[in-house]
């Protein structure tokens, strides 16, 4: 993997565990991946899906604050150097 990734997850959720998340970080890490990974307290597996009962609203607005300026950092266009 040679590009940025990000992951948010929550510390309830067993698919992937928090323990795996950490090792995948670790691992990207120390590839000189740049990762942007965010485990979130009292949240479990799909916690961003508005329409179900396990919708965090606090995790989900912070998780997608810090997915837009993530792709933004990313994806922004760059300059062109003149030829």
């Amino acid at each position: 993997i040679k590009c940025p990734v990000a992951g948010f997850f929550g510390v309830h959720d067993s698919n992937p565990p928090p323990e795996d998340v950490r090792k995948v970080e670790a691992e990207l890490k120390r590839l000189g991946v740049e990762t942007d990974f965010h485990i979130y307290e009292d949240t479990g597996h799909a916690f961003m899906d508005s329409d179900q009962k396990r919708y965090v609203a606090a995790s989900a607005k912070d998780a997608w604050t810090r997915i837009l300026a993530f792709l933004e950092r990313h994806l922004a266009e760059q300059p062109v150097a003149a030829t």
